[in-house]
């Protein structure tokens, strides 16, 4: 059987297939995260919503999706995968997005729903609620020749000084298909995020030096009343920040079944005491988002 290296989230993962999207890695004897193809029994488990399975304990994590595929993820190192159609595409969206943001906090990282990028080697951090644009300012900001560091999820971890360090994930970006066309970034074969929604999965071709930068700014948007083209930066203190911080954690539920809410809330804490915030206001809109990133870029380059 052939198997499969990658390195992600300063993890190495070895797998019976392949994954596009993620970093190649040398084979090794002992790698963090094992991933093997396998049946899973869920007759025992009612569908939620008409499509999800989903049962979580802090031993183990049951996550199906009807039609789709069905994981089992056991000490945040295994991974057997009940691929339920021959659609790879669609059922590797679900394995690198809450799959994998279970398997980090099973791990020890703080995940955030957010995108980052590399400014003068430090890792920044946009967060903000769905549908304000986190992506797609983050693309915009990389067709100026900055790096995409992580887009959806983003996993941090701090070192002995408390020093907070952003982890380099896959090379995949979901972006909403009037941002594809306000961008230019069309790719054939596209892939759906889901069948119902306009938006799409996209392939850059990045490559990282580093498997980690030491964080930078923490971009918070927000959507405030103001003229056209005009935009507001704002510092925030060490309250406002973890506020922001604790309604962008990724798959907070996660969390709270698998039972690790004060460890979370702890680096929550850490990460506000160790990061400089910045609220970003505008007046939202799909179109200003080359806009946003040049403002980003000169506020950082103040």
């Amino acid at each position: 059987m052939n198997l499969y290296y990658y390195k992600a989230y300063g993890l190495v993962f070895q797998s019976e297939f392949s994954i596009a999207g993620l970093t190649s890695e040398i084979a090794c004897e002992n790698p963090d995260v094992v991933l093997t193809i396998g049946t899973l029994d869920v007759t025992p488990y009612s569908l939620i919503k008409g499509f999800l399975i989903k049962e979580i304990t802090p031993e183990g994590f049951l996550y199906g999706i009807k039609d789709l595929a069905t994981f089992l993820l056991s000490d945040g190192n295994k991974v057997i995968v009940d691929p339920l159609t021959e659609e790879t595409e669609l059922w590797q969206m679900y394995l690198l997005g809450s799959v994998m943001g279970a398997l980090l906090q099973q791990n020890g990282f703080l995940t955030l729903h957010g995108s980052a990028f590399v400014f003068n080697n430090k890792a920044h951090l946009i967060l903000g609620a769905s549908g304000m644009g986190k992506s797609s300012i983050a693309m915009a900001l990389h067709q100026k020749g900055y790096e995409l560091l992580t887009d959806d999820i983003s996993a941090i971890k701090f070192d002995s000084n408390n020093k907070p360090y952003l982890f380099v994930a896959s090379k995949h970006i979901k972006l909403w298909e009037d941002a594809i066309e306000h961008l230019s970034t069309a790719q054939e074969d596209m892939a759906r995020v889901r069948e119902s929604l306009p938006k799409f999965r996209l392939l850059l071709d990045t490559t990282h030096d580093q498997v980690k930068y030491e964080l930078g700014n923490v971009f918070i948007l927000n959507i405030k009343r103001l003229p056209e083209g005009q935009f507001a930066f704002k510092h925030l203190n060490t309250m406002q920040l973890l506020r922001y911080l604790n309604q962008n954690v990724y798959r907070k539920k996660f969390l709270l079944d698998m039972g690790n809410q004060k460890d979370a809330f702890f680096m929550l804490s850490q990460l506000a005491n160790n990061a400089f915030g910045t609220l970003l206001n505008r007046t939202h809109s799909r179109t200003d988002v080359r806009l946003v990133a040049e403002k980003m870029e000169k506020f950082l380059k103040q």
